[in-house]
């Protein structure tokens, strides 16, 4: 993934093992992070890009304010689920702002936003210039120090800071400050134990202490529901850093069962396809019930009809890893044809240029159609 930073930060790399999203390392910190009960900073917007301009918080509302860049792969694979949020709570006065940071090329990010079409359901903005630096106003005072994009922050309805972290652990205090049972002190330790906690598991999987790993999760957790999607990856991976193939295959079932915990279909197909991409990642993927795997790629991809990147993805590498190369690549084309800006169209043409020139010697091909 590449970085526009202007220098690497102490927990970027800890945070992008957290999450299964991933995260893209970004620039100078604010002089502190900003914390639970902060007055928001200031809106300092450039170029509106879609939706209705705003120049200031306004009270009685609720905003979501997301910084993101169109060369951050898990910024792309967060734009659903904001379109979710936006759509679903519309009418609870909520607002959802996008800005883009730290982007060097405003026509590229024009055009991104332009062929996304009505995938990107929300406001979006792109950060105010700031004179002889690439880092603009919005990345200086709401990126907290050490965090990666996309970084996301909850004003509530008094214009203070609620919230801050993944735009996919949003939905829970979201969720609560509409409902009107938002605590904030509970909530301020819930992001100090994530974050503590997150930091642990990472020392633990780098130094691959596999059963602390995975006991560390298991308390990220029972920490936060609300943030289990973002744990998939990393639990099934921990199992198979440990060898457990067993183990693996039995968390990705559960994942992948009614009870897994997601509360829309957008979700269950993210933790779908999150389970069966980590699966692929073994060694051997020939010890796993590759059948098995197959078939609820299928399901998450509506049998490759879906227009969700990381369904469509997961079902390619599903085909790939039971030797269906035309099938995958099938669903490549698919991808580019129906994913619009959301997918790597280069990255994509050329994993079926090489599909198609080596044929059924899947071992040689490459299957990373993420961005």
């Amino acid at each position: 993934m590449r970085s526009r930073g202007t220098r690497g930060l102490r927990r970027a790399a800890t945070l992008a093992l957290i999450v299964s999203a991933g995260g893209c390392a970004v620039a100078s910190p604010p002089p502190r992070a900003l914390a639970v009960g902060d007055p928001a900073p200031a809106l300092e917007l450039g170029e509106w890009l879609r939706g209705e301009p705003i120049a200031d918080f306004a009270k009685g509302r609720i905003y979501v304010v997301e910084m993101w860049a169109t060369w951050c792969g898990p910024c792309i694979a967060a734009i659903p689920h904001l379109t979710e949020l936006a759509r679903r709570h519309r009418d609870d006065g909520v607002v959802v702002v996008a800005v883009n940071v730290m982007d060097p090329d405003p026509a590229a990010v024009r055009a991104f936003v332009a062929e996304a079409g009505a995938r990107i359901d929300f406001r979006v903005a792109r950060d105010a210039a700031v004179a002889g630096d690439e880092v603009g106003a919005m990345a200086r005072a709401w990126l907290p120090e050490g965090r990666s994009i996309p970084s996301c922050v909850i004003v509530d309805r008094d214009t203070r800071v609620a919230w801050a972290g993944h735009p996919l652990r949003a939905e829970g205090p979201l969720g609560a400050l509409v409902a009107g049972t938002f605590d904030p002190a509970r909530q301020a330790e819930i992001e100090r134990m994530w974050v503590e906690l997150g930091e642990r598991y990472g020392h633990a999987a780098k130094e691959k202490r596999w059963d602390d790993a995975a006991a560390l999760l298991d308390r990220m957790d029972a920490v936060d529901p609300s943030g289990r999607s973002l744990l998939v990856r990393q639990r099934i991976a921990v199992a198979l850093g440990g060898d457990d193939y067993a183990a693996a295959e039995r968390i990705a079932r559960e994942v992948l069962s009614d009870q897994c915990g997601a509360p829309s279909d957008l979700r269950r197909a993210g933790m779908a396809s999150d389970a069966i991409v980590a699966l692929l990642m073994a060694r051997e993927p020939s010890r796993l019930d590759l059948d098995f795997i197959l078939a609820e790629a299928k399901k998450a991809a509506d049998d490759g009809r879906s227009d969700n990147p990381r369904a469509l993805g997961a079902l390619a590498r599903a085909y790939m890893a039971k030797g269906a190369i035309a099938d995958a690549v099938g669903v490549w084309r698919r991808m580019i044809e129906a994913c619009g800006p959301m997918v790597n169209r280069e990255g994509l043409e050329g994993l079926i240029k090489d599909a198609e020139a080596k044929g059924a010697d899947r071992r040689e091909v490459t299957t990373d159609p993420g961005r």
